[in-house]
């Protein structure tokens, strides 16, 4: 089935990838919106278009989600944010008349349960997106389902699919996207209304199946269907971070209080943290690109005139867009084989240049290098899990240095990334970590180890950032949550 075949929907085509085609299953008894990433009942493109399927079938939409420990890097703090937010989805759904049914495996599990509920729908709906696992789910599904699939982008404003290619810079995609956001950003959420109601239907009996809203909320109830789970608990949820609807809300309205009119000036700072920390949230779909950049524009009579704003703006749509649109593009975007000819020929050239210094993978991880300002942003890494934004990319350029290739210094900051991370594992911080090798950036005065990539240094970014109070920023923040016993991170010393 092709687009031109399909229902005149109101959702914008080109977010719609058609994995496999055909008529809807005539006995299909409900539409299945399989939710993968976007976890959030407004402003959610798949979700709007399950239940525009679902009303011109006459059928009533259920959403599915499951949370599998086997994904990478699975771990106490990652499954702990995901599942502080499902009641709470579960309930927003609810309030609309779509039941939500959730599954909690636990490892070695492996019940085909998207094959199962799948087989008694009309169709299933699913999310678009261009990393992590989900594009494996979704060609598997592709080749398991026996009814129409569809995978639909909600990751962005603009559609991931209005262009056709990648591009090079932030610079060549500025003003195109420019040009259609105006339109995009005075829009209104959809929200269709589902003409039928399923949270009467029957909990199908197959083992582990759960409704939503009989998840707890309290967080040592959650605590303990982690440790069901069997998923690495050595990676702890940081004090006072939550998941959720409620909690990404909380945050963005302290920003747009505090952060935001500070941003333009202040984001590269890191004495005091005026970033947004919506990237968690936008990570898991919590809020999405569209609610977050109204809200900021909103907030300030000039809208995106003022320089804060336009700022943030920047970084929340084009930046990202960016991310998601090399990922799209770039099959092979999490090792070196990514990055442009100009600095693959420079790493060629200086391969076997002396580094001034060689960690290992746990000496890094810990924080025990002979750097005190890089100790501190891997230590906020480590136990906090959201390190500063600009102190990230100095992060990343001193492993470059530390490591005896740049393969492996990638791989090194991948791990750590993503291991520890909120937002880890995301287009962003794949493509970020690569700009610390020369991706959307452009060359620079040759130097030893970085050849023509651009430099960072401790000693001058760290200057620029107020990288000694960001020291005490972070080691203030760690004595304040002392219970946990971090009495040896504390003082960042260079070993």
């Amino acid at each position: 089935m092709s687009h031109a075949t399909l229902p005149a929907f109101s959702l914008d085509p080109r977010r719609v990838i058609v994995l496999r085609a055909g008529a809807p299953r005539p006995q299909g008894r409900y539409v299945l919106y399989f939710c993968q990433v976007q976890k959030r009942a407004e402003w959610n493109p798949a979700l709007d278009y399950a239940i525009e399927w679902a009303n011109h079938l006459g059928l009533p939409v259920v959403v599915y989600e499951g949370l599998r420990p086997d994904y990478p890097h699975a771990s106490w703090r990652h499954h702990r944010f995901i599942l502080d937010g499902v009641q709470e989805l579960a309930t927003r759904l609810s309030a609309r008349g779509i039941a939500h049914w959730f599954f909690l495996p636990a490892l070695g599990d492996r019940f085909p349960m998207v094959a199962e509920l799948a087989a008694s729908a009309a169709l299933v709906v699913t999310d678009d997106y261009p990393t992590f696992i989900v594009p494996r789910h979704n060609a598997k599904l592709q080749q398991t389902l026996d009814c129409p699939l569809y995978a639909v982008d909600g990751c962005d404003v603009v559609p991931l699919r209005v262009f056709a290619r990648s591009f090079p810079s932030a610079a060549a995609l500025r003003p195109h996207l420019h040009k259609l956001l105006p339109d995009l950003l005075i829009r209104e959420d959809p929200s269709p209304v589902p003409l039928r109601d399923s949270l009467s239907m029957p909990l199908p009996s197959l083992p582990g199946l759960r409704r939503g809203t009989e998840l707890p909320s309290d967080e040592s109830e959650l605590d303990q269907l982690v440790a069901a789970t069997g998923v690495d608990r050595s990676v702890r949820p940081a004090l006072g971070v939550r998941g959720g609807r409620s909690a990404g809300l909380s945050r963005l309205t302290k920003f747009l209080r505090d952060g935001l009119p500070r941003y333009g000036d202040g984001r590269n700072l890191a004495d005091v943290d005026v970033t947004s920390g919506m990237s968690p949230y936008l990570h898991y779909g919590m809020l999405s690109a569209d609610e977050i950049a109204r809200a900021a524009i909103c907030a300030h009579p000039a809208g995106r005139e003022d320089s804060s704003v336009a700022a943030f703006i920047e970084e929340l749509l084009v930046r990202r867009h960016l991310a998601h649109n090399f990922c799209l593009f770039t099959k092979e975007h999490q090792t070196v084989a990514a990055l442009p000819a100009w600095t693959q020929a420079s790493m060629r050239e200086h391969e076997q240049d002396k580094r001034v210094a060689l960690y290992d993978l746990q000496q890094l991880l810990h924080g025990r290098t002979s750097d005190p300002l890089w100790n501190a942003i891997q230590t906020e890494l480590r136990e906090l899990g959201e390190p500063h934004g600009y102190m990230r990319m100095l992060w990343g350029k001193r492993v470059i240095e530390w490591s005896p290739s740049y393969e492996e210094a990638l791989q090194r900051l991948i791990y750590l990334n993503d291991h520890y991370a909120y937002d880890g594992r995301d287009p962003n911080g794949y493509t970020n970590m690569l700009w610390c090798f020369g991706l959307h950036d452009r060359p620079f005065a040759r130097r030893p180890v970085f050849g023509l990539m651009r430099p960072m240094s401790s000693d001058g970014a760290g200057k620029r950032a107020q990288g000694p109070l960001y020291i005490d920023r972070v080691r203030r923040t760690l004595l304040g949550q002392s219970a946990r016993g971090r009495s040896e991170q504390l003082t960042f010393a260079g070993r």
